[in-house]
């Protein structure tokens, strides 16, 4: 077993996730998430807000990019990974560190909102085929629903959508 020290983090992005590219074409994204931190009192029946924890994340590769399309400013997230600390010297050769996450996954965090999972093939095959043209869809049988009528599900033979 190794001494790695993983965790799990919930909160809000802080600003829009920025993707660089290193000098081998590998990908990182970097984002900060603020985890912020309220405690009901009974006693007093008031709220303890305390000022949010701010932690430093980096997702590589395809993960890096699927948060960069995905997320916004402010977009609630769970995230997991290794916290590491990072050491380096700047130009006026003065020492520095910060811990960061470093993620293996990320998600949006559906508490109190809604999302819609798509999956995406880059640089393979599968991918060309779905980028081709389709064939057009007849809908002229379609029925249009009212603002407030759920959109039914779909149910390919007797395999339920779920």
């Amino acid at each position: 077993m190794s001494n790695e020290t993983h965790i799990t983090i919930r909160g809000n992005l802080g600003a829009q996730p920025v993707l660089h590219t290193g000098p081998s074409g590998g990908k990182v994204a970097r984002f900060d998430v603020a985890v912020s931190v309220a405690r009901y009192l009974r006693e007093t029946e008031t709220t303890d807000v305390r000022p949010p924890q701010w932690f430093a994340v980096k997702a590589f590769g395809q993960l890096g990019e699927n948060v960069c399309e995905s997320t916004n400013k402010g977009t609630p997230v769970i995230v997991r990974g290794e916290l590491v600390t990072e050491y380096w010297t700047d130009a006026a050769n003065q020492e520095h560190s910060r811990q960061v996450v470093r993620a293996d996954s990320v998600g949006i965090d559906l508490r109190n909102g809604t999302a819609r999972y798509m999956k995406v093939m880059r640089n393979s095959p599968e991918a060309e085929a779905a980028d081709a043209p389709r064939d057009a869809v007849d809908v002229s049988g379609a029925t249009e629903l009212e603002e407030d009528e759920p959109a039914p599900y779909a149910v390919v033979g007797d395999t339920p959508p779920f």
